[in-house]
């Protein structure tokens, strides 16, 4: 995968080195020093736009430019460090095989200064300044290749921008130095260096399902796993991902399709009665899946089912036009009547030790520590019985190990 990183505020402490050159030259010049948070808050912009922002009007940048450069490179030699964290991610990136793409606005000069002093020069292929382009988001669309599987990662809107304009995931770096309600446009955050590897990770776990299967005509793709695997948020991370490439996408989960609590209970035992009678798949199939079937489009609300007040009260508006990519999520999902629908199947794995850490860790605070053991009696017993039965993570498409969620692993 292509990794496109800002520098200043992403990979580079500027902010110390920054506010050395501000002051030196502020104290040289004889004028009041401007507050150290609009400094913060106008690094990574271009140099001119910088200046402007954090000198007094009757000063032109061009008559500072050449001093603050002289200062904030001797800063940067004396003084310049790294994010904690970042030189091991850039580092384990590297060895993976991603490409690693510098894309800052600074001069090239400033960029090398940077990443020789730091020591990292040697990990990027490419690098990149957007100084003589029009903005960062004209410069990757010249970076990239077509169709090529790319990121970019900064702690800027104009590095959100640039991803997102080039149909690409961007990842807000929030330890930065960037506005962090510009940020909450991004695709994914990260709050720390160290998980950007883990987003990166599911990144090129999303990229092969987009190429084995939603390249080669699948559009209802269904996601499976037993408890606690993690289902819901991968499939909303995915369909983040999607829309990040272009795609529209809707995301349907079987929890709203319950039955009322009395058709629940019908059966032998409440392991019969949960794995046959759960979920109204009649009203899944006639409401959604039958008629994207037959027609291939759905503009409709769907009233479901309330399950803490057991009334049809819940009301879902359903868009799906005949190019959205459509994720049903759920439990107990590859077997009829719904199993005849899906054009594709994700089956996310972890083992039932891990479904009772982190029923532990989810549940146990809500519902209190004897709930554990209904996982014990009944959902665990439910779920190897639909394991024995249809056999989803033989009969899939794509098999993901999520034992560590932050590091899913296709098998």
């Amino acid at each position: 995968m292509h990794l496109l990183f800002d520098l200043d505020g992403t990979l580079f402490q500027a902010r110390d080195t920054t506010l050395m050159a501000a002051h030196t030259v502020f104290n040289e010049l004889g004028i009041p020093h401007t507050e150290d948070k609009r400094i913060i808050e106008s690094i990574g912009r271009p140099m001119d736009a910088f200046l402007r922002n954090i000198l007094p009007d009757d000063i032109a940048p061009e008559d500072v430019r050449e001093k603050f450069h002289l200062y904030e490179n001797q800063a940067i030699r004396e003084h310049g460090t790294l994010f904690p964290g970042i030189a091991d991610a850039l580092n384990r990136l590297a060895a993976e095989g991603h490409i690693l793409t510098v894309c800052s606005n600074g001069s090239n000069e400033y960029i090398e200064l940077v990443l020789l002093t730091t020591g990292i020069r040697k990990l990027f292929q490419n690098v990149c300044t957007a100084s003589q382009h029009e903005s960062k988001a004209k410069l990757v669309s010249e970076i990239l290749k077509h169709d090529e599987q790319a990121a970019f990662i900064g702690d800027s809107f104009d590095d959100i921008e640039a991803g997102l304009r080039n149909k690409i995931p961007a990842i807000a770096a929030m330890y930065g130095y960037g506005n962090k309600e510009y940020l909450k446009t991004a695709t994914f955050t990260v709050s720390e260096p160290g998980e950007i590897i883990g987003c990166i990770h599911q990144l090129a776990v999303f990229a092969q399902i987009v190429t084995q299967l939603i390249k080669n005509g699948s559009r209802i793709l269904g996601i499976n796993g037993i408890d606690t695997s993690g289902k819901t948020i991968f499939t909303d991370s995915f369909s983040l991902y999607l829309r990040s490439l272009g795609y529209q996408c809707a995301v349907i989960h079987i929890d709203d399709y319950h039955n009322p609590i009395e058709i629940r209970r019908q059966g032998a035992n409440e392991i019969d009665a949960y794995y046959d009678n759960a979920f109204n798949y009649k009203q899944l199939t006639e409401e959604i899946l039958e008629p994207l079937r037959r027609v291939g489009t759905i503009d409709k609300d769907v009233l479901c089912l309330n399950l803490d007040t057991d009334k049809y009260e819940n009301i879902i508006h359903y868009y799906i036009d005949g190019e959205t990519i459509v994720l049903l999520e759920g439990v107990l999902l590859f077997r009829p009547p719904i199993l005849n629908y899906l054009d594709g199947k994700i089956y996310i794995y972890i083992d039932f030790d891990e479904l009772l850490n982190r029923a532990r860790e989810r549940d146990v605070p809500k519902y209190g520590e004897a709930f554990l053991q209904k996982y014990i009696d009944k959902y665990i017993p439910i779920q190897k019985r639909y394991l024995e039965e249809f056999k989803p993570q033989a009969y899939c498409d794509i098999y993901i190990d999520n034992n560590d969620y932050l590091y899913p692993r296709i098998l």
